[in-house]
């Protein structure tokens, strides 16, 4: 069985104390940054298998970014994630990879001191996870995440590795 949904919604985000930002990303004193998102998501969804008890699903997203300030925060994110989970009667395994770009319209680095650029970014994940029942109500899980940023802005560039274990209990 298999299920196609579409999903919109709205996030407005008012910061304590996070100022705005020039087009070049330098702080504009005395002012707050509110930011507001648009989502939209196209997520497609299978189970198969003996007992369903595989499922793959393949979402296609766009994030629409504005602020209140020059739009320094301001971008166009567009992206896939697509998963793979298997589920047993006590474990289940599941992966993960993502991928999006950004569209930064009103946000430049500048280069060598003369010449801004707009900023571009892609971003790209993988993640796995183990889970494990150990009874009706109690998992211990792992999970592992690879995380590459790839920007012309430096201190957007990163890779990172990120391991996590937990023990979930429900009341």
């Amino acid at each position: 069985m298999g299920s196609l949904d579409l999903e919109w919604s709205g996030v407005h985000r008012e910061f304590d104390d996070r100022v705005q930002s020039s087009a070049l990303g330098l702080p504009l004193a005395g002012t707050r940054l509110r930011q507001d998102d648009l989502r939209a998501e196209l997520a497609w969804r299978r189970n198969w298998g003996v007992s369903n008890q595989w499922q793959n699903t393949v979402r296609l997203f766009h994030v629409w970014r504005r602020e209140n300030g020059e739009g320094y925060t301001d971008y166009d994110r567009l992206g896939v994630t697509a998963s793979l989970r298997y589920e047993a009667k006590s474990w289940s395994a599941r992966v993960t990879g993502r991928w999006s770009t950004y569209d930064y319209p009103r946000s430049f680095i500048i280069f060598g001191g003369i010449l801004a650029v707009p900023r571009e970014r892609e971003s790209r994940q993988i993640e796995t996870r183990l889970e494990y029942k150990l009874s009706s109500r109690t998992r211990l899980w792992g999970e592992y995440q690879w995380e590459r940023e790839i920007a012309n802005r430096l201190s957007d560039t990163y890779t990172a590795h990120i391991g996590t274990v937990g023990l979930e209990y429900d009341f």
